[in-house]
């Protein structure tokens, strides 16, 4: 019996160990629509109901902004906004970090890898990756991985290169951060807003969230350590004939624009199901390499399971939920 364990080892597993998370400023939508008025009272073509509608119907209960409510929507200069990534946007990632460390219970310096990832990019050194590994206090040759402009799927990445590391090596401990001032693109619209540019400074605000992974397999485990989740597996897709539906870049003048197109979240409504069902048969043939009878939810089976949804707005969580 023991030969054929020895012979015959179950494949190692990819947990979350700790998770935080790392917040700006909360504002009522009252306050935000009233704060975007006043950086706009010299635009005579500013459309005061249409900016009220939008921001009721994202449905905000609070808006999370790392600036103080006097500053956003403020036009920013391009030192400004870097220095708003320097300080506030290090600042949630350090917090998250630090959250999900303590919870972890570990000692930093054990911190084999850091993932970093961000949308709120730009050309400056030393990198957040870099700043994070001294403010934390984290082994100096910790192998770090820098991923921007990745839009809303960073985070996802992120845990499932953690997850491939982790199988790979249960021994590693990979810290993970995801983190954005997407009310950065408030300060950074064109002096004249058009629909387009109202609709996505409503819709994304700031945040930082961090965790802890590794692996456990059946020859290495710690016995402090208490897994919250398992990371069965991982899928990301690229939708053919959907690349105008999204339009991101920076202006001659400074701005950055963000276009969302109204057929977005139908589109993401008609890929969703497929998506879903390859990500579940790829699990379900994980664990059944795991348990012959492991158990992984069907498509019809999803009513009793706990969806993380990131809505990228109300009308595609319609389309998805």
């Amino acid at each position: 019996m023991a030969s054929s364990l020895m012979t015959n080892p179950l494949p190692p597993s990819s947990f979350v160990f700790s998770t935080g998370a790392a917040f700006g400023n909360h504002y009522t939508t009252k306050e935000v629509l009233e704060a975007l008025i006043k950086q706009q009272q010299e635009n005579d073509s500013f459309d005061v109901d249409f900016a009220s509608r939008v921001l009721d119907k994202c449905g905000f209960d609070f808006h999370s902004f790392a600036l103080p409510l006097d500053h956003i929507f403020r036009r920013f200069s391009r030192e400004e906004y870097l220095k708003l990534r320097r300080e506030q946007l290090v600042g949630l990632a350090e917090q998250a970090c630090r959250t999900a460390i303590d919870r972890w219970g570990g000692d930093g310096r054990d911190i084999t890898h850091l993932f970093w990832g961000t949308m709120t990019g730009a050309l400056d050194s030393p990198t957040i990756d870099v700043q994070l590994v001294k403010k934390l206090g984290l082994n100096m040759d910790v192998e770090r991985t820098s991923i921007e402009g990745m839009g809303c799927l960073t985070g996802f990445r992120l845990l499932n290169l953690a997850r491939q590391v982790s199988l790979s090596d249960p021994k590693a401990r990979i810290l993970v951060v995801a983190a954005d001032l997407r009310s950065a693109l408030g300060n950074s619209m064109p002096s004249k807003p058009t629909r387009e540019d109202i609709v996505s400074v409503s819709l994304f605000r700031d945040a930082a969230s961090a965790a802890v992974v590794g692996g456990q397999s059946h020859n290495y485990s710690r016995s402090s350590e208490r897994p919250c989740y398992e990371i069965v597996t991982g899928l990301s897709r690229i939708v053919e004939g959907t690349d105008h539906l999204v339009d991101y870049h920076e202006t001659n003048e400074g701005a950055i624009r963000l276009f969302l197109h109204r057929d977005l979240p139908e589109n993401i409504g008609k890929s969703e199901p497929g998506f879903v069902s390859t990500l579940l048969e790829k699990g379900r043939k994980v664990m059944l390499n795991k348990s012959d009878d492991a158990h992984v939810p069907t498509m019809n089976e999803l009513r009793g399971v706990d969806i993380l949804c990131h809505t990228g707005g109300p009308k595609v969580l319609r389309e998805v939920a």
